[in-house]
């Protein structure tokens, strides 16, 4: 696999197991219940220290990640309003939108960001499938408030 693809597809499944997004391009509707059955309870709430289905499952309908995938299962953003590589494609720069409400109620920054991938590297049991010598992050940067830069 090209380092372009594997950069990519890196991005996309940390971000989606940051939290899983499904039916981009629904219209959302606030408020209503969610009512749904599980086998068993979830084993956790937060998205960093589980690789368990039911836990997964929930989490799927409380945080969203910066990529999502469509109906035809491509990587499309979705907390972002774009991205570009770096001519040698060891960069990716991530360009996020502006007045998302991040999980402590503030607006999302860059900040955020590179904090919530460096945590979920250090907790998550999945994280051991993204070492850096198969293309992984090596570094995070964080020039603005909405620009994410991965350096791979």
């Amino acid at each position: 696999m090209k380092a372009t693809k594997w950069c990519t597809v890196l991005v996309l499944v940390v971000g989606l197991s940051l939290g899983f997004a499904f039916g981009v391009g629904a219209q959302p509707r606030a408020g209503g219940t969610l009512i749904m059955g599980l086998g068993e309870e979830p084993d956790t709430l937060d998205p960093d220290e589980t690789n368990r289905f039911h836990s997964l499952v929930v989490l799927n309908y409380v945080v969203e990640p910066l990529f999502a995938l469509n109906k035809d299962y491509e990587a499309v953003p979705l907390l972002i309003n774009g991205f570009e590589w770096s001519e040698d494609k060891l960069t990716m720069t991530v360009h996020l939108k502006e007045g998302i409400t991040f999980h402590n109620g503030e607006e999302m920054t860059s900040e955020d960001v590179r904090a919530s991938y460096e945590r979920y590297f250090r907790l998550s049991p999945l994280a051991n499938y993204l070492p850096p010598k198969y293309g992984g992050i090596v570094k995070i940067e964080t020039p603005d408030d909405y620009t994410v830069i991965f350096h791979f």
